[in-house]
């Protein structure tokens, strides 16, 4: 089996809450846990985040203050 190599750039992201950080190189995300809900954090882009989005139907989550693709920030109500 062949390992996959991301690099060293990049963030850990939880896929409980959605806070997302920084990753540590030398640091496996799957060894770091949520610091806001306890859950482990996974690397953003690997093999277990695409077979998540995949069978969960979903997109990542904005981080906090950004817009999603409705323009919408987290916590923000459209108007109709």
């Amino acid at each position: 089996m062949q390992t996959q190599r991301i690099g060293s750039d990049g963030s850990c992201i939880c896929l409980r809450c959605g806070h997302r950080q920084a990753h540590e190189p030398g640091n496996p995300c799957r060894s770091v846990k949520c610091p806001q809900c306890g859950a482990t954090l996974i690397r953003e882009g690997s093999a277990h985040h695409e077979a998540y989005l995949r069978k969960h139907g979903k997109k990542e989550k904005p981080a906090a203050g950004q817009a999603d693709d409705a323009g919408q920030t987290p916590g923000s109500k459209s108007e109709d």
